[in-house]
């Protein structure tokens, strides 16, 4: 707290004082403190948060209720701006406090997971290298044809070997060698005494072919997600994947070179949100509606501990802001400014359910919580813009959350969605291109929602990966209509010859190459993965090369 606030607070009690009548008493006995407090902080005490807050709601409710010459508004005006400054600086101190407690119980979770991942990651490369006979009749294998890819896979990528004087393993020894560390180092993994620097662990994720920072980390694996992730053929999978790129690329160029990128964004503009994952316009709106409704139900949550003689919209009207510090919910920073407020509210009050009854950190991080006010500054000037009134706004709310099948998403998870879809309307055709690429790549492997929680938002049946398949099948039959306008024009470019002549390997390519196809495809036991890629190879080379 700096001079300011002495000096503003002084005059302000003296404006009470002599144009209201107002003694430093019954302010002190108002806003809970002792009178000798109150001459203290006008010397230059450091006041308690709480105590501080109380004398900003007297502020608030005396500038509501009574009118006063320009000048002392002015003095309330900049004493409120000090009070707040130093509440946002003491809230921020708080967080930062308890965020770095969160971050120091993650990295001991992700410890603990990581130990026992590369625990299973060892213990699975020796099942494969000691079963390689006998795995042909385990039942944790999918067929025959698959556990010897796996078995090939790990021999091609060194992950196993035999020693052929006596027939040992050399697993750890292996790993220690492809990353450049000690075997003593891999034990340590093992076991959980240590745990690798970041690039280290960059240096394993990407040895065992896994996509993001979270793996070994934030999920668990499971035998079968390992026995997928080294099931891939990768000399015939690569090849596959650049008969794709290539037919994908010269899609591209073909459009450009017919003009038919602006009959695309057409197509693209008068749906978007059924065509790109992730429509900002849909979704930034779509996320606002979360933020505002999980803001005022964590503020209704909250005031049933409130001692006031008000009712809950009449208690929120008191406590909105009248500035505008806050960011608004228009891009991406917005929504993160209030995220970690919102989620950690919501385990606040799961714990006082749950665990114990702490209604001090209640009051602490919710009732007296700036930003959620402001939130609901933000949520009622739109309710008066749309002449919405809030009673009836909020028993739609009710009504939405009682539903049976209600669950509400993380406000972090909403914000990344907004991050994953930072683009606008004149970018709609490079979005298109780059979701129908990653459709190609992501359909050749598994469809993790666990690895991709941002999906969550977007999918309905977030269990079910029909919901993305459909998609990339409705976007080809998009790029495919727009194709035909420029194969109808007359002479064909080189360009348009290749594409429409190897139109039907792609297409056979583009369903195929998919391990939803292989899993269907393997209910039959004669089914060989291996083959059928090879199959598919020679089947398509010859068009699209």
């Amino acid at each position: 707290m700096n001079s300011d606030f002495n000096l503003y607070l002084k005059i302000f009690l003296s404006i009470l004082k002599k144009d209201f009548k107002i003694t430093a008493n019954q302010i002190a006995e108002e806003i809970g403190i002792s009178k000798n407090t109150l001459t203290n902080w006008k010397k230059g005490s450091i006041p308690d948060l709480e105590k501080i807050k109380n004398l900003l709601k007297f502020i608030n409710k005396f500038n509501k209720e009574h009118v006063m010459a320009s000048e002392n508004n002015a003095v309330i005006v900049e004493l409120t701006n000090v009070i707040e400054s130093y509440i946002i600086r003491q809230e921020t101190s708080i967080y930062q406090r308890k965020n770095e407690k969160e971050r120091r119980d993650l990295k001991i979770r992700r410890k603990r997971r990581f130990a026992k991942n590369f625990s299973l990651l060892i213990d699975f490369l020796n099942s494969v290298a000691l079963r390689e006979d006998a795995v042909r009749n385990d039942e944790n294998y999918t067929n025959v044809g698959e556990s010897e890819e796996v078995f090939d896979n790990l021999l091609n990528k060194e992950f196993i070997s035999r020693n052929e004087k006596n027939g040992s393993i050399a697993i750890q020894k292996n790993l220690a060698k492809k990353l450049h560390v000690s075997e003593a180092q891999i034990s340590n993994w093992k076991s959980g005494k240590d745990f690798p620097n970041k690039d280290n662990l960059s240096k394993l994720q990407k040895l065992c072919s896994f996509n993001g920072s979270g793996a070994f980390l934030d999920y668990d694996f499971t035998i079968k997600m390992l026995e997928n992730q080294f099931l891939e053929s990768p000399n015939l999978r690569f090849k596959l994947t650049e008969l794709e790129q290539k037919y994908f690329i010269i899609m591209k160029s073909f459009i450009k070179e017919s003009n038919l990128e602006g009959i695309l964004w057409e197509k693209i503009s008068r749906n978007p949100s059924e065509i790109l994952i992730g429509y900002p316009g849909e979704v930034l709106e779509t996320v606002q509606e979360y933020f505002y409704r999980d803001c005022i139900l964590l503020l209704k949550e909250a005031f049933r501990f409130v001692d006031v003689n008000l009712t809950f919209e009449e208690w929120l009207r008191v406590n909105v802001p009248n500035h505008d510090f806050f960011p608004n919910l228009d891009s991406t920073d917005g929504f993160r400014f209030y995220v970690d407020d919102i989620d950690y509210g919501y385990k606040i009050i799961r714990e006082f359910k749950n665990i114990n009854k702490d209604i001090g950190m209640i009051n602490r991080f919710i009732v007296s919580n700036k930003k959620l006010f402001y939130l609901t500054k933000l949520l009622m000037n739109k309710l008066e813009e749309t002449g919405i009134e809030f009673e009836d706004w909020l028993e739609e709310q009710y009504g939405i959350v009682n539903e049976t099948d209600y669950f509400r998403k993380l406000s972090a998870n909403l914000c990344n969605t907004l991050t994953e879809s930072d683009f606008n309307n004149t970018d709609y055709v490079e979005e298109f291109y780059r979701q129908f690429w990653e459709f190609i790549i992501n359909k050749s492997s598994i469809v993790d929602i666990r690895m991709h929680p941002t999906m969550q938002v977007y999918i309905q049946d977030i269990n079910s990966e029909e919901w993305i398949y459909s998609r990339m099948a409705s976007n080809y039959s998009l790029l495919k209509s727009v194709l035909d306008i420029g194969f109808e024009k007359g002479k064909l470019s080189a360009n348009g010859r290749y594409l429409l002549d190897g139109r039907e390997s792609f297409e056979l390519l583009f369903k195929n190459h998919s391990i939803k196809t292989f899993r269907e495809e393997s209910q039959n036991r004669d089914f060989d993965k291996v083959k059928e890629l090879e199959k598919l190879y020679r089947r398509t080379v010859k068009f699209l090369q």
